[in-house]
């Protein structure tokens, strides 16, 4: 309508005005809704400065310009969707939806369910090219399984009996028959998915910061492009008309479209592109908080070393066989998912004892009873008070099996370093940031870690409330700190710090929950990953913010001395929109 309106009729004729005055009115029918809204709310937002440069070239009977701002402004608002939904659709796109039904064993046959009904122990198949539904143990068969939507892992991993399987992820090449062990709403895959979809809940201080800003800086333009328009006239008997354009177009070009929708954009980016890595940011706020991080404190067991223990030595005490002593340690920590109860458990094979009053001492070890009679299982924070304590052999972790207060004998295991840990604190090193271990193991255990990562520091013997005092004297020194753990225990430090990093879907539930930052895989490089892309994502979030300004300030320059026309004050507009959007954008190739 409007191309028609200016190509086809005779200018002089009174049909360009009405047809640009209706293309105006129909293309322009969603913002003057948007303008009258803000207005009731008493409040001057973009909309109502597009409003007014339309009304006021209607006014000076510049139709043409009148529709071509409102136009462009109708495209620079469809562009700023469509690029600000490409990066919600990067992180979409991470993650397939999990099949509707899953192929279940019931009633002696495979039957096809829906995904909540079933429950936690029942045996479900999922042929090649299906993808999981559930987080599951797999009892038979053999196949290579892309994990990729759930750790961004890009190579296959091979799988088979008992080995754990993700939901989420695709079975490449074989037959797999699993046992659930989580359902589907408390799957690795679900609390991913419910994190992502919450992260924009979690504002950045600067996006809040641009936000309130644009708030003050849309009426003080007004304010001026008012005084424009008002003061050379009335004070030096400048041409009225030429002003009130001059006006019009400043009110234009100093739209802060560019300011607010950069920084959304900008910190989606940030947030999708480290998901692709495997890290996924609960919010904008978490991920500047990443980029000012100067040290980082490490748990051990499970996050710096492999959690993969293995028994060195059993040592029982009086007649009491080695295979009864670790069938009783395996039996108490049967309900445990702590990795020396996984050790034990792994290192027994036969029936165990049935235990009850199970009761677990953090940072200590376990409890429950044996036909009626007490038994424990820890370290020797948990003997100390009864027993004499001897110091473990260096490097490996001691244990204790008491019945009642008499002690039945004692257990070395042993943990190797993560193979990528040592490059993981070196990339840290070179970024600045502190590296120190708190953990609950003895000091001996702390001691050849730390020699062998070259940590800053380190503090062995902890409580979960010891963690939480240490990470306080932490941050009285280095200002913002990091707490990396995967366990139970480390839920209140990964809570407390400035930013908690929990380590991959394999570890508890409650340290997810409890973080602000998840690692989808056991990958100790992905924390550098994470400041790195932190830090460079507030880089782009405040060179859009200066150029955006700087841009703005130049063109109403020339806005104010009669070198700019009311449509490329809006051209201009839209050309720092998308500017600073594909800024933004880049650090989706990071």
């Amino acid at each position: 309508m409007l191309l028609a309106a200016w190509l086809t009729v005779p200018i002089g004729e009174p049909w360009p005005a009405l047809l640009c005055g209706v293309a105006a009115l129909v293309g322009g029918w969603s913002t003057l809704r948007q303008a009258a809204r803000n207005l009731l709310e008493r409040t001057v937002g973009v909309s109502t400065l597009m409003v007014l440069a339309v009304l006021g070239a209607c006014a000076l009977g510049e139709w043409f310009e009148a529709a071509m701002v409102i136009l462009l402004f109708e495209l620079a608002e469809w562009l700023e969707q469509r690029v600000t939904q490409r990066a919600r659709s990067s992180i979409a796109s991470l993650f397939e939806a999990l099949p509707e039904v899953a192929s279940v064993w019931r009633d002696g046959g495979w039957r096809e369910v829906a995904l909540s009904d079933a429950t936690v122990g029942e045996c479900f198949r999922v042929r090649a090219g299906e993808r999981i539904p559930f987080d599951g143990l797999i009892e038979d068969g053999e196949a290579s399984v892309d994990e990729s939507p759930i750790t961004g892992e890009s190579l296959p991993v091979p799988k088979a009996a008992g080995m754990r399987i993700l939901a989420g992820s695709l079975n490449l090449d074989g037959d797999l028959v699993a046992r659930v062990e989580r359902v589907a709403e408390e799957s690795a895959y679900s609390r991913i998915v419910r994190i992502v979809e919450a992260s924009e809940l979690h504002r950045a201080k600067t996006q809040r910061f641009v936000d309130r800003f644009a708030k003050v800086y849309t009426p003080i333009v007004v304010a001026l492009a008012i005084a424009v328009a008002v003061i050379p006239p009335m004070l030096f008997g400048q041409d009225q008309r030429e002003w009130l354009y001059r006006a019009l177009v400043a009110l234009v070009i100093a739209c802060p479209c560019a300011l607010v929708i950069s920084t959304p954009a900008t910190v989606l980016s940030g947030i999708a592109a480290l998901a692709r890595k495997g890290v996924v940011v609960k919010g904008g706020a978490q991920l500047e908080r990443a980029a000012s991080i100067r040290s980082v404190a490490f748990d051990k067991t499970g996050t710096l070393t492999r959690g993969e223990l293995a028994i060195a030595d059993i040592s029982p005490h009086g007649e009491l066989a080695e295979e009864e002593l670790l069938r009783i340690a395996a039996s108490l920590n049967e309900p445990s998912t702590h990795p020396i109860a996984r050790a034990l458990k792994q290192a027994y094979d036969g029936a165990l004892h049935p235990i009850e009053a199970f009761r677990t001492h953090p940072g200590k070890g376990v409890s429950a009873e044996i036909e009626g009679v007490s038994h424990a299982v820890g370290n020797h924070r948990l003997v100390e008070c009864e027993l004499p304590v001897e110091p473990p052999t260096e490097g490996r972790t001691k244990i204790y099996v008491l019945r009642g207060s008499e002690l039945l004998g004692t257990m070395e295991l042993e943990d190797d370093l993560r193979p990528e840990a040592a490059e993981a604190i070196g990339r840290l090193r070179d970024l600045g940031v502190a590296c120190w271990m708190l953990t609950g193991d003895s000091s001996h255990v702390a001691q050849k870690v730390s020699e062998q990562l070259s940590l800053e520091n380190h503090h062995a013997g902890l409580l979960p409330e010891d963690k939480h005092r240490m990470l306080a004297s932490m941050r009285d020194r280095f200002q913002t700190v990091a707490m990396v753990g995967d366990g139970i225990n480390d839920a209140p430090a990964l809570a407390s710090a400035d930013l908690g990093i929990a380590m991959g879907p394999g570890g508890t539930a409650l340290a997810a929950e409890a973080a602000d930052v998840v690692l989808l895989r056991a990958d100790l490089r992905l924390v550098p990953a994470l400041i790195s892309v932190a830090r460079r994502t507030l880089r782009v979030l405040r060179q859009n913010f200066v150029f955006a300004i700087a841009t703005k300030a130049a063109f109403l320059l020339l806005a104010t001395q009669g070198l700019a026309a009311l449509w490329m004050g809006v051209f201009a507009d839209v050309g720092v929109s998308l500017l600073v959007v594909a800024n933004a954008l880049r650090l989706l190739r990071a």
